[in-house]
């Protein structure tokens, strides 16, 4: 699986744009979610999307403001792990 990185908030722009040519999915990963590691595993082991879709990843933990600015993009709410009980994005799909 080839990830493309998201590490700008540009990068929300390009896959909005991006959208209207395939279907694009960003994977909101939390380092420290272990659902989010078992998600992103099965996700790379399973992955045979490669000409159809286009994935994206975010690191939530060193990325947050930009996954607060990717949250809006597909209607889907945000949620940021937190000490007092982990909650994981896993996923946002795009598609126009």
């Amino acid at each position: 699986m080839n990830w493309y990185i998201l590490n700008t908030i540009d990068g929300v722009e390009e896959i909005k744009a991006r959208s209207h040519e395939m279907p694009c999915i960003i994977f909101k990963h939390s380092t420290t979610c272990s659902i989010s590691h078992i998600a992103k595993s099965r996700l790379e082991r399973d992955w045979c999307f490669e000409e159809v879709i286009a994935p994206y990843y975010l690191d939530l933990k060193t990325n947050q403001t930009k996954a607060i600015t990717t949250a809006p993009i597909a209607g889907a709410a945000l949620k940021i792990p937190k000490a007092s009980g982990p909650t994981c994005k896993i996923l946002s799909a795009i598609s126009s």
